[in-house]
């Protein structure tokens, strides 16, 4: 797999951000690379220097004292820092919610250089979060990497991926052990789902672990170790579509407020917003109204 954005980060205070962070990447359309999801068989060294090769942007996660155990040598944050100062990456320093308060000193020169000459992208945590995401992919991720089609997955496009993914797994006759492991990915999956269906901009994401999910499942709906798998997927695909249907109201019905006060008005910014939340609504069902409107409007 080819990684657009590698997320470099100290564990302590910066874990749960970091995949916040590749979460709200994930459901624009990027790539990412992030060692606590990539790197479960151990194998460490060797594929994060290949992840940093393969990703043209390097984002590191900038937390109180994220840099502290940088002076060390053998420091695998300072590692990667320096590996892709050494490639040529473009450097996005993200400052988690204004915590970072400046480069500590004693730090070594190339790190202090990295971070020195990279603006940081403040991103902020609660109410903020997916504004100032947005911001900061909008201005340092999208002039670097752009997003390529077909990698978000609309509602429409749902469909077919089943029916793609369920046409070609079979029916596994498969060991226990296998089996096991199957179980596990299949309640993994749903955990996932189900955490990123919280988020807005990560709908879509959640949808494609639901679709993964219900494939597994498939795949042993004819053996013995089907009872095994439960209804996790059909419940989180039900609550998924509360969440879609929710959002879609939502964004419409602030399409529609806008909409108002631009016919009142013909405030172009009011036109722009309404346009804004119609781009929203779109993203998470195709609507034949809202698409001929698009079209009327653009």
């Amino acid at each position: 797999m080819k990684y657009d954005i590698f997320i470099s980060y100290r564990r302590e205070g910066g874990s749960e951000f970091a995949r916040s962070v590749k979460s709200a990447l994930e459901s624009k359309g990027y790539s990412v690379f992030l060692d606590f999801d990539e790197l479960k068989d151990g194998v460490f060294d060797e594929r994060i220097l290949k992840a940093i090769e393969q990703a043209p942007v390097f984002m590191f996660i900038l937390s109180q004292n994220s840099l502290d155990r940088c002076v060390n040598d053998d420091d695998w944050v300072r590692k990667e820092i320096e590996y892709a100062h050494k490639l040529g990456k473009h450097v996005i320093p993200v400052n988690k919610d204004g915590d970072f308060a400046g480069l500590p000193a004693g730090l070594p020169q190339t790190i202090a250089e990295v971070l020195g000459r990279n603006q940081y992208s403040e991103v902020m945590v609660g109410q903020l979060f997916e504004a100032s995401m947005n911001k900061m992919i909008r201005e340092r991720v999208a002039p670097v990497v752009k997003r390529p089609a077909g990698r978000v997955f609309p509602r429409v496009m749902v469909t077919v991926a089943v029916i793609a993914v369920l046409a070609v797994a079979g029916v596994l006759m498969a060991d226990r052990s296998k089996a096991s492991a199957a179980v596990g990915n299949y309640k993994a999956l749903i955990v996932h789902a189900d955490s990123l269906m919280q988020m807005e901009d990560s709908v879509n994401v959640a949808m494609k672990y639901v679709i993964e999910a219900e494939a597994l499942a498939k795949e042993y709906s004819d053996t013995k170790y089907s009872g095994r798998f439960g209804n996790l997927a059909e419940g989180c695909h039900k609550k998924l579509d509360h969440v879609i249907d929710s959002l879609f109201t939502r964004n419409r019905n602030y399409m529609d407020f806008y909409m108002a006060r631009y016919r009142d008005n013909g405030d172009v910014e009011d036109k722009k917003k309404a346009l804004e939340y119609l781009d929203k609504a779109l993203e998470l069902k195709n609507d034949e109204d809202l698409s001929t409107m698009r079209r009327i409007l653009k």
